[in-house]
């Protein structure tokens, strides 16, 4: 899909952080984009300054984890546009605490925000991607190669995406449909962004960054144009994915001593 001029590209969890800059640059490239979130102001304010004018943006409001809410979604777009050529599923939400704390919230809210929140509207666009020979885009991170400490269900979520993908690849491949998975990195995160903490409660969060937004987006295009399989980000993801494979002791060994570091990050 070299191409993205008058293409129809679907971004959930885009009313922020890299799923706005991700709808910016498909605009940029001439694409039409719908763009979604829960908090329906947020949404609005992100269509007002991602598409001023609103001439090439739908701004429709929905939980991804809800089966309901993302067939209104996706049927939304297709009455709108008639089609869709890109499906980018980037909603998520992250978690901190060591798995003997999480309470049953949490649990609940990451596996059907991570989970079921790509799968739901990735189901009701595929026959829609299927005619056009279009794209799905997941947006995982490098918890989608290794569980690590301290984030043992978030890491459940995208190891999940990961056999998910690899699936739905197999299967959709001789229908033209392109499934790709995008491993990112440690990436900068708006200044309100909260995650939750092991009781269920919101903490702001705490940890280095790498990538920037945009530098994120810009891949995302990237593998949808080109219709690569699987992306590793940044240096130290390229190494963590390359240790992994070829050296998982030593992934365990530096993970052991990470423990009081995460348990830190944490509070």
């Amino acid at each position: 899909m070299k191409n993205l001029a008058d293409r129809v590209v679907v971004i959930t969890g885009s009313s922020r952080g890299i799923g706005a800059k991700t709808a910016s640059a498909f605009l940029e490239q001439g694409a039409r984009v719908a763009i979604n979130g829960r908090n329906p102001d947020r949404l609005q304010k992100a269509q007002a300054t991602i598409d001023p004018e609103k001439k090439n943006t739908l701004a429709i409001a929905g939980d991804m984890g809800d089966y309901e809410d993302s067939k209104r979604f996706i049927s939304t777009v297709l009455k709108a546009w008639g089609t869709i050529d890109v499906l980018v599923c980037n909603a998520g939400i992250a978690m901190r605490g060591n798995f003997a704390d999480l309470t049953p919230l949490v649990l609940r809210s990451v596996i059907e925000t991570n989970i079921f929140g790509t799968m739901f509207p990735a189901l009701h666009a595929l026959p829609i991607l299927k005619d056009a020979r279009g794209s799905i885009l997941i947006v995982s991170s490098l918890a989608g190669i290794r569980g690590l400490p301290g984030i043992s269900v978030y890491s459940a979520s995208k190891m999940a995406l990961t056999a998910f993908t690899d699936s739905l690849r197999t299967e959709v491949r001789d229908d033209g449909i392109h499934v790709g998975i995008l491993y990112v990195g440690f990436t900068e995160n708006d200044p309100d962004k909260r995650i939750f903490r092991s009781d269920g409660e919101l903490m702001p969060l705490n940890r280095p960054n790498h990538l920037t937004q945009k530098d994120v987006a810009r891949k995302i295009v990237y593998q949808v144009r080109k219709r690569r399989d699987a992306i590793v980000m940044s240096p130290v993801g390229k190494i963590f994915a390359f240790a992994e494979r070829f050296a998982p002791w030593l992934v365990s060994f530096l993970l052991r001593n990470m423990n009081a570091k995460v348990a830190e990050m944490s509070k």
